[in-house]
């Protein structure tokens, strides 16, 4: 694999309206622009998908083995938030009904819910 910093010389020259040196020049000079541009997307890429590693590290009940799309991983973890969320909630009813201020609330209503004590 090439870096930006490796010779371009074995590279088709791009076609171009100029003639002779100024359309090597320029073609040169755009292959390196090309290489560039590219390895800044590699980075970002690399850089999205120790993000996406990351998050989905914080999921529980994923099997390390089991692969997960981008997409697989951004709904389980708007699920998870969504479930932390009614969570703390409930909780959050639960401390005011122990500490004598009444809620407006049932039991808790997590329909799917197998991640909780209380749910489960």
């Amino acid at each position: 694999m090439k870096n930006v910093f490796q010779d371009d010389s074995d590279r088709d020259p791009v076609r171009t309206k100029h003639n002779g040196k100024h359309g090597k020049a320029f073609a040169k000079d755009f292959l390196k622009q090309r290489d560039q541009a590219n390895a800044r997307e590699r980075i970002r890429t690399h850089s999205v998908n120790v993000a996406f590693s990351s998050l989905r590290n914080l999921l529980p009940s994923i099997a390390p083995d089991r692969k997960l799309s981008k997409i697989e991983i951004l709904r389980m973890a708007r699920n998870y938030i969504s479930h932390l969320t009614s969570h703390v909630n409930h909780l959050s009813e639960k401390l005011d009904y122990e500490t004598g201020v009444p809620f407006s609330g049932t039991d808790c209503n997590h329909s799917t819910c197998s991640q909780c004590d209380h749910c489960a």
